[in-house]
């Protein structure tokens, strides 16, 4: 059986097409950044549902920021993700953890020391996977955090504006944050991503997912390293549905 995700909407925000999916029997990875919706939105009202999804919590340690003003804080966020992981099991939920490539000119506070802070402080409250994923460099990122008050440093600035990104950019970011990691002895740690230098590393969605969902190994997406196919449950022309106003969004350079 083919697993549907969320990546291109938040369930949270519009829980129809992940809805529809999980009424057809079929299971699926949701994807959210606010896990407190989702909790009013599918977790609650749909129990069924609970034995056929594994949820993937977003926190950059943004939230209610400028740079992403329409998600929760992140004390908003913990606490919402330990009611979410009390309701459907810590089995069923993971952090996703995607650093924000910026640093304050001011402070020096940078996305990798905001994501090793979320790292820190979810796995003091629930003992659950942590899932990294490669920063994304938007062409002319400073555009939309300069409308906001906000400047990227000089090695940001020249990042976000070259035009081809090379993937050993993102693979360099990822080992980044993983060596500063390596003190927290985490016991599933998982990588976004599908370059070699991470085959030793589990991917996001892993065997063990497999078991939990009652789903069996099947073909893979070409460059994926997970270990089922995936089908996308938003369509392209729903992706200007999110409500979150993320400052590096892709949204903000289409």
């Amino acid at each position: 059986m083919t697993i549907f995700e969320t990546k291109r909407g938040d369930p949270a925000l519009d829980p129809t097409p992940a809805i529809q999916h999980l009424k057809k029997h079929q299971a699926g990875v949701l994807t959210t950044k606010n896990p407190g919706k989702l909790v009013e939105k599918i977790i609650i009202p749909y129990p069924e549902f609970h034995r056929q999804v594994v949820v993937e919590v977003g926190i950059t340690g943004y939230g209610n920021t400028l740079v992403e003003p329409g998600v929760p804080s992140i004390d908003q966020a913990i606490d919402d993700l330990t009611r979410l992981a009390a309701i459907v099991g810590m089995k069923r939920v993971r952090l996703r953890v995607a650093p924000v490539f910026y640093t304050d000119p001011l402070t020096g506070d940078s996305g990798l020391n905001r994501a090793e802070m979320v790292i820190q402080k979810v796995l003091s409250h629930v003992s659950i996977p942590v899932i990294i994923e490669p920063a994304y460099f938007p062409l002319g990122m400073e555009i939309s955090f300069k409308k906001r008050g906000l400047y990227l440093n000089d090695s940001d600035f020249y990042l976000s504006n070259i035009k081809s990104k090379p993937r050993y950019m993102q693979i360099w970011y990822v080992q980044k944050i993983l060596s500063r990691l390596q003190n927290l002895n985490l016991r599933d740690l998982r990588i976004c991503g599908c370059a070699k230098i991470f085959e030793g590393l589990s991917p996001c969605l892993s065997l063990t997912d497999l078991s939990l969902l009652d789903l069996a190994q099947e073909g893979k997406r070409k460059g994926c390293r997970c270990q089922t196919e995936k089908i996308e449950a938003y369509p392209h022309t729903q992706r200007q549905a999110c409500q979150h106003n993320c400052a590096y969004c892709y949204l903000n350079f289409l």
